[in-house]
Parts: structure tokens; C-alpha cells; sequence
């Protein structure tokens, strides 16, 4: 049996990431016609259209979103594939691919990565910092490997561990009116305005899922 192509897969699934042939192509370094036909010949080779195209947007098809899924899947079992053969030679040849929500990763990864690399000189090691929401969707799809963040969180699929837990403090004024210092509740605090960071940081939406706010 003729299978396609492997890099053919991978313009599939690049263009389903950014819905662009032009933004596709960079991302794989490669040329916009080039991407454009590998993707031609996947049709052909499958003998199924997968995308629609006009000359402002790209569609998907419900096919070809299931196709470009299975894709990416194939993708991520090759990575594999490779990771494991150069693992026989040497464990550590593989990139160990580390992120952490901004709360956390100036203060963990740091100190981490140099006692890593203390204990193993040839890691290969890369480190990001990004929203919880980011690094989920990057575990999930095999751009990481591993992700430092806040639960509770629903990551899907994603397997959790708890590390650490760490309380989160309430600071007031010393003659505040709206509570009673060291006896109130925080439930119990008046609906008042909140500031919160911005949508997709986990502080947001523990916040708000602690005390929510009245719809005026």
C-alpha cells in the first residue's frame, strides 16, 4: 500500500492551525506554492477534497478536519518514533520541552533548570512562560512535555500531579470597614468591584470563582 507523504501531513495540519496558506508556510519555512501543492497532492493522493479555498479564508471540511486530526496524531507517534530511537544512544539526546504560568515559572524554573543541568550536563533543555490555557493546549497536541500551573483547572485529558499547594493571602487596609480583620470570611466580603488580570490567567478566574460578581 502507497501511503503520503510525512511532510505532506505536516502542511495539512499547519494550515488547520492557522486557517492561512501564507502564515502556514512560514511556520514550516517553506514556500507558499509549495504548501499549497503538497496539500493538492494530499487531495489527490486521498482523492477527497479537504479544504476550501477563497480568496479571503480557509474551510475546512468536516472531513478534512478529521483527516488533519488523525494527522497531527501520526505526527506525534513519529516524534516518538525518533525520540526513542535517539534515546537508545543516548537517554538524554531528546529536547525536554518545560512551561510555566507567569505566577510561577520566574520563581521554579529558574533554580530548576541549573540543578538539572548540573546533574545532567547534555539535556537538552527549553523552558517557556505563557497562560494556563497555552501550556494545556500545547501538552495536548505535544509541543511540551510538561507544564507547571494552578489547579483546580479542567486540562481534559491532560494527567495532573499535585506539587505543592500554596495559600493565597487577603491584604486590607489596617482600618478597613468592610470586614473584620482575621475573623471574616472571605465568602463573606460585599460584592464590590474586583481588579483582576487579564482573560486566561488562572488568578482570574480563581478569583472569580471564589467570589462572584453581581451583574449590575
Amino acid at each position: 500500500m502507497f501511503l503520503p507523504p510525512i511532510r505532506q501531513l505536516q502542511y495539512l495540519v499547519a494550515l488547520y492551525d492557522h486557517l492561512h496558506f501564507g502564515q502556514a508556510a512560514r511556520h514550516l519555512n517553506v514556500t507558499q506554492s509549495t504548501l499549497s501543492t503538497g496539500i493538492r497532492e494530499l487531495e489527490k493522493f486521498l482523492g477527497v477534497q479537504l479544504v476550501e479555498r477563497t480568496n479571503k479564508s480557509v474551510t475546512f471540511s468536516d472531513l478534512g478536519k478529521r483527516i488533519a486530526d488523525r494527522s497531527r496524531y501520526i505526527l506525534m507517534q513519529t516524534e516518538d518514533l525518533i525520540d526513542e530511537a535517539k534515546a537508545y544512544h543516548n537517554p538524554l539526546s531528546s529536547p525536554v520541552k518545560i512551561g510555566g504560568i507567569h505566577t510561577i515559572a520566574p520563581y521554579v524554573l529558574g533554580t530548576y533548570a541549573v540543578k538539572l543541568r548540573k546533574q545532567m550536563p547534555s539535556i537538552q533543555l527549553y523552558l517557556r512562560e505563557s497562560t494556563t490555557r497555552v501550556l494545556v493546549d500545547e501538552l495536548q497536541n505535544n509541543s511540551l512535555d510538561l507544564a507547571l500551573i494552578a489547579l483546580p483547572y479542567e486540562a481534559g485529558s491532560v494527567e495532573t500531579r499535585i506539587l505543592f499547594r500554596e495559600p493565597l493571602y487577603l491584604a486590607h487596609h489596617a482600618r478597613t470597614e468592610l470586614m473584620t480583620p482575621g475573623e471574616t470570611d472571605f465568602d463573606d466580603l460585599p460584592d464590590e468591584s474586583l481588579l483582576l488580570l487579564d482573560d486566561g490567567h488562572c488568578l482570574r478566574d480563581h478569583a472569580i470563582s471564589k467570589k462572584p460578581i453581581k451583574k449590575s
